[in-house]
């Protein structure tokens, strides 16, 4: 059995002035960490196409890649639910796309504290796009603001999440090949029909940012997902974390930490971050290791700063 915490490694700007205050709040998690034996997996997003929490999904699910395609390009196939492997799988999630005069960026839907309400209101503005016109692109809600987008792109690019996509410039994987021509017009069109729109109008007036675009990504065949039964998910950090809240961070420990002191020492424990899992797994003390349990008492804030 493993337990798999998202967002458990802070980043690089965090880390440092992290590190004390979960020493001191949560001893008993430090020695646990420390007493387990560390493997860290350098995880790069613009390489693999997802976050390291999401590739840890497909990896479980038992997505492989085909030749040329990133992990995450398995999303598309997942998200749908689509076992078929006679074409390829495209999804599109509505998001917020934010421009300044450095560039534009996305934020994922999760991040722009969305209701039904709102997403079904720009579903119904944009339901006249959904279906196929003389561009061959049909588009089909599947709930929770992710639509299955039906149209055979040539796959001329890689594609990302927009988990994975926030904080770069999106600029850097908007498609621009002839191929996906039909889509960004269907884009631009989506996004007219969005601007100034009830829901954003309202959205902008409680302070928050306005959907008002849709990313894709996927392209990978379908696949049947493998369930996994011996993985437990404790998700209690990922909203602070998404949010860069810090504190919350620091406080949401608590509701996982029971979980992980009643563990069995040979469940691994996984951690993700931004770009890197590390892996936890029993190390069985033995005599000699007592000459240096001074030395080793704080080995575990070495993968938690070190984000090479």
């Amino acid at each position: 059995m493993t337990l798999i915490i998202p967002n458990a490694l802070p980043p690089s700007s965090s880390a440092a002035a992290l590190i004390e205050p979960f020493a001191s709040r949560y001893p008993k998690l430090s020695h646990l960490f420390n007493a387990r034996q560390a493997q860290t997996q350098r995880w790069l997003p613009h390489e693999y196409g997802c976050t390291p929490a999401e590739g840890l999904q497909l990896q479980l699910a038992g997505f492989n890649p085909e030749a040329g395609e990133s992990i995450g390009s398995g999303l598309g196939a997942l998200h749908a639910k689509e076992t078929r492997t006679d074409k390829p799988v495209w999804v599109a999630q509505l998001c917020a796309t934010v421009i300044s005069q450095e560039r534009a960026t996305v934020v994922p839907l999760c991040l722009t504290q969305p209701c039904a309400t709102d997403i079904a209101e720009l579903e119904d503005t944009a339901r006249p796009l959904f279906s196929a016109d003389d561009d061959g692109i049909e588009i089909e809600p599947l709930g929770n603001g992710i639509w299955r987008v039906h149209a055979e792109f040539a796959q001329t690019a890689g594609t990302i999440s927009p988990m994975a996509l926030m904080g770069q410039d999106l600029g850097d994987w908007w498609p621009t090949h002839d191929a996906w021509r039909a889509w960004r017009k269907r884009v631009n069109e989506i996004q007219m029909a969005w601007h100034d729109h009830p829901v954003n109008q309202r959205r902008e007036q409680r302070g928050l940012p306005a959907i008002n675009s849709v990313w894709l990504y996927g392209g990978a065949r379908g696949f049947a997902p493998q369930t996994s039964l011996d993985h437990d998910w404790l998700v209690a950090l990922e909203q602070a974390a998404w949010r860069g809240d810090w504190q919350g961070w620091l406080e949401a420990w608590a509701d996982i930490e029971s979980g992980l002191l009643s563990a069995e020492p040979e469940r691994e424990i996984v951690l993700t971050g931004d770009n890197r899992i590390v892996r936890l797994n029993n190390a069985p003390k033995r005599w000699w290791q007592n000459l240096f349990a001074k030395e080793q008492q704080n080995s575990w804030r070495s993968w938690w700063l070190n984000q090479n």
